[in-house]
């Protein structure tokens, strides 16, 4: 028997909303709820926190910053902090970043939106 909570279900649709938004200005991505609202452990004011990560060789400016106008609307829409942390699949997984703490819970916790 898993010890594991359930997620915060209201967190988990506003990740979804996110999401789905998000796919429209960057298709090739893939997002994760990680964290407290994922492990079940979020408090009513808890920030959402949202993993992407772009399958793609680079990220110009101007679409990070489509991200984070869809990050903020999406959160300022449900009401919560929605804070996505976005990389590049290569910052990731051909960098020593790859076994950071980091990236290792959100590859344990991370639920795949």
């Amino acid at each position: 028997m898993s010890s594991r909570r359930e997620p915060d279900l209201v967190a988990l649709e506003i990740a979804k909303r996110f999401a789905a938004r998000l796919r429209s200005v960057v298709p090739d991505c893939e997002v994760r709820l990680f964290g407290s609202c994922a492990r079940g452990e979020a408090q009513p004011d808890s920030d959402i926190d949202v993993f992407v990560e772009v399958r793609r060789p680079s990220l110009p400016a101007e679409t990070r910053q489509k991200i984070e106008d869809v990050e903020w609307e999406v959160g300022f829409e449900a009401g919560r902090v929605l804070q996505a942390f976005v990389y590049l699949s290569d910052e990731i997984w051909k960098t020593p970043r790859r076994s950071s703490p980091f990236v290792q819970a959100v590859q344990r916790e991370g639920m795949v939106i």
